[in-house]
């Protein structure tokens, strides 16, 4: 019989264990908003992340989905905006983003592409702006953008989740 998610953990040493329970978890951790959609979807074996990884957005949209092994990201990512455009979509490799990482404006457009080695920037490949046009401003100057932080960020938001 296959067991029900769970929708509280424990992070004791980022081992994730059910409340009250000394065995490290293995199974499907499920949170949701208060309205009932869906919010995080997480599989877990021996109390790590393994496997798909779903967040959603409030709306229902997906906002970032990718695979976990051992708690760390790996293999293919992809980030979505609130309106269900792809935000990125990339690598990751030993829990770094790694290869070729594509960008979107929110309207759908390319934004920029950019080869990451070992979870840096290392080439800037091109960027565009909101309307398709070649952007040809030097992106490693641009303040507004800094793919570096951007995927920092997303990424610990996604490992310090609170479970």
């Amino acid at each position: 019989m296959k067991k029900q998610p769970v929708s509280s953990l424990q992070n004791r040493s980022g081992i994730a264990y059910e409340v009250n329970v000394e065995q490290e978890f293995t199974g499907k951790f499920l949170k949701k908003y208060e309205s009932g959609k869906k919010e995080v979807e997480l599989n877990f074996k021996d109390g790590k992340v393994n496997g798909l990884a779903t967040i959603w957005h409030e709306n229902g949209q997906k906002k970032y989905e990718g695979n976990y092994q051992n708690n760390k990201a790996y293999g293919l990512w992809t980030f979505w905006y609130k309106n269900g455009q792809k935000e990125d979509e990339g690598n990751y490799k030993d829990d770094k983003q790694h290869g070729l990482v594509t960008f979107w404006h929110e309207n759908g457009q390319e934004r920029a592409k950019i080869d990451f080695k070992d979870g840096k920037p290392h080439n800037w490949i091109d960027s565009w702006d909101e309307n398709g046009q070649k952007d040809d401003r030097d992106w490693k100057k641009d303040k507004d953008f800094d793919p570096f932080i951007f995927w920092s960020e997303k990424k610990n938001t996604i490992i310090e989740m609170n479970i």
